[in-house]
């Protein structure tokens, strides 16, 4: 009778094991996606974030000077986003955030162009898995970057 007992013992102290490594695990997946293709974070940041660049340095520059300022006012929410440029794999980008923390988004078109759609998007109410799961769907390719900076500059 004392095997069976045994057994059961080590049978239940494997399974307590392998539960810990599956929290663990999923404890880190719930902060960070990270896949080869466009990399975010899941949940909004436990730590204060880093600035974006400050506008003004691009202040002749229309649309670069709007993705700033609207990147500056929506951190947390790119914190959880991906990007679709090749930054992840060039520059080690964590999310779409990263993009305007440098000097990347001056003269990247894509860039702009998911930080404009996470701006409205986010306007409308939308959460951030809602604009996540329209930036994979490339709803962003439509926006006419030029245009949108126009508008926004021009006082109503």
């Amino acid at each position: 009778m004392k095997k069976p007992a045994a057994l059961m013992a080590i049978l239940l102290v494997a399974q307590a094991a392998a539960l810990v490594g599956q929290n663990a695990q999923t404890s880190t997946q719930d902060t960070h996606r990270q896949d080869e293709e466009h990399p975010y974070h899941v949940r909004p940041p436990s730590e204060p974030l880093p600035a974006t660049l400050d506008p003004l340095q691009f202040k002749d520059n229309h649309s670069t000077f709007v993705a700033y300022t609207i990147a500056g006012r929506i951190r947390e929410l790119l914190y959880q986003e991906p990007c679709y440029c090749p930054c992840h794999r060039e520059q080690h980008h964590q999310s779409l955030l990263d993009c305007f923390g440098g000097n990347h988004g001056v003269s990247c078109h894509l860039c702009k162009q998911e930080v404009i759609y996470c701006y409205e998007q986010n306007k409308l109410g939308k959460n951030p898995a809602e604009i996540r799961e329209g930036l994979m769907d490339y709803r962003w390719k439509t926006i006419d970057v030029a245009k949108y900076a126009e508008d926004f500059l021009t006082p109503q």
